[in-house]
């Protein structure tokens, strides 16, 4: 019984080194990869630093010529920056701002629920939680690349996804695979039979819901993740792949608000509280006052987001530099400066990961 140690918590980052030396010993087990022999290569595998707080989670063989023969240049160097200052805008221009915003709508809708505060709310924490996760991502490719070292995608900009399917083929992609090479296959995956495919489905949404954290919402977000990919595999999906796109990406961005929503609420009393006001169960109206002008305050911010959240900036920013490469440079030391200024303003800086 050691008091001072059950005060401390697990450390940072466990998750993401956990996962990545399980699947080197599975991959070594296996005969797909061969073991290191020297302890600081593996330790730097394990807990390269950029990728604690939000992975990817790495794969040993795609890592190891890297770890030993890794290459460092000017030009890598830049895009590393680059991309890092990308990164830790999308974190506390868009993240932390979404975040502020998602704190003082659950103080309104604890008081006086409404409709378009709920959608609001759950709009707000489903853009933070997207832009904050994959900030912290490509900080850490850029911190990567900066080194001379190459890591995986871990977003490929999941709100553009036609069913939910698709969208955990654009989701935390590292985590998607992980799960699917080390649980689903190995227990069979889809070669067994329907049913034995959903019990599959069914191992893997239950760890990942506790993956994330012990509490019953991310059970039950695991579940409801697993109930809707059953149906997908079972026949839905081919009635979504004769729907127009519009209706299916519809389809899909419900469906991720609502899980989004059940995964943002300890307190399950509360979670079912917003749910039943998104459609005007137990509500004091559609909106309040102070909800109304929250909605115009925070309507820029969200199109931005919506937009940001999308393919078209870095094509149209990509274009640009194309013509006029000198604003690479200069594009990234100005948000820079934008976001040091940020931080100097800001008295609201959340850490996501901690509430996992």
């Amino acid at each position: 019984y050691l008091p001072a140690f059950r005060k401390t918590g697990l450390p940072q980052g466990i998750s993401f080194y956990t996962f990545s030396l399980l699947a080197y010993l599975a991959d070594v087990r296996r005969g797909r990869a061969r073991a290191e022999r020297r302890f600081g290569t593996l330790a730097c595998f394990a807990a390269q630093l950029p990728l604690l707080g939000a992975g990817p989670i790495l794969h040993w063989e795609e890592t190891r010529r890297q770890l030993t023969g890794r290459r460092e240049s000017l030009a890598a160097f830049g895009a590393g920056v680059g991309r890092f200052c990308c990164g830790l805008g999308k974190k506390l221009l868009f993240g932390d701002a979404l975040a502020g915003a998602d704190r003082y709508l659950r103080a309104l809708l604890t008081d006086q629920p409404t409709v378009l505060g709920a959608w609001l709310t759950v709009l707000c924490f489903t853009l933070h939680l997207y832009f904050d996760f994959s900030g912290y991502t490509d900080m850490a490719l850029g911190v990567g690349r900066m080194f001379g070292l190459r890591f995986p995608e871990n977003f490929d900009y999941p709100f553009t996804a036609r069913s939910i399917t698709d969208f955990w083929r654009r989701w935390h992609l590292s985590l998607s695979r992980w799960f699917r090479d080390y649980v689903y296959i190995p227990l069979g995956g889809n070669r067994r039979g329907r049913l034995r495919q959903c019990l599959n489905m069914a191992a893997v949404w239950l760890l990942t819901g506790i993956w994330h954290g012990t509490g019953w919402n991310f059970l039950l977000w695991g579940a409801f993740f697993w109930v809707i990919l059953c149906c997908e595999h079972l026949f839905l999906r081919r009635l979504l792949d004769r729907l127009p796109a519009l209706p299916a990406h519809l389809y899909t961005v419900f469906l991720v608000l609502v899980s989004f929503l059940i995964f943002s609420f300890g307190d399950l009393h509360a979670g079912w509280t917003c749910f039943r006001a998104l459609f005007g169960a137990g509500t004091v109206g559609a909106a309040t006052p102070v909800v109304l002008w929250q909605f115009w305050r925070l309507l820029p911010l969200l199109l931005l987001a919506a937009v940001g959240s999308t393919p078209l900036p870095r094509r149209l920013w990509g274009w640009v530099c194309y013509r006029v490469p000198a604003l690479l440079p200069v594009g990234s030391l100005a948000l820079l400066v934008l976001c040091v200024a940020y931080l100097l303003d800001s008295s609201f800086l959340p850490f996501a990961y901690l509430n996992f």
